[in-house]
């Protein structure tokens, strides 16, 4: 699937979430597939932003006013990482299928 942007991200069932106290990197754990992802960055800052209710132009805006670029010197690489994302089974473009999606540790 190609993200557009009134493309509404969801994190998927089983996926949980870990931000250290210390700033460090986001890690994510899918459950259903027993891997771990490391998040630096901008990375953690895209997947922050993913609440299963922001449209990906309205993820964007939030993102880009977070590190101060134009939206559109931006919007490619949440689509694209999105798309990673979503190759890896950690998002989906639909409401998730139960209450446990997105977990935090």
């Amino acid at each position: 699937m190609t993200w557009d942007s009134t493309d509404t991200p969801h994190v998927s069932d089983g996926v949980a979430t870990f931000r250290p106290s210390d700033g460090s990197d986001t890690i994510v754990f899918d459950d259903n597939a027993r891997s771990w992802f490391r998040l630096p960055d901008t990375g953690a800052a895209i997947w922050a932003a993913i609440d299963g209710q922001r449209t990906v132009a309205q993820l964007s805006t939030s993102v880009a006013a977070a590190y101060d670029v134009d939206v559109d010197t931006i919007i490619g690489d949440i689509t694209s990482m999105l798309g990673d994302l979503q190759d890896l089974g950690l998002v989906t473009a639909g409401p998730s299928q139960s209450q446990r999606g997105r977990v935090q540790l």
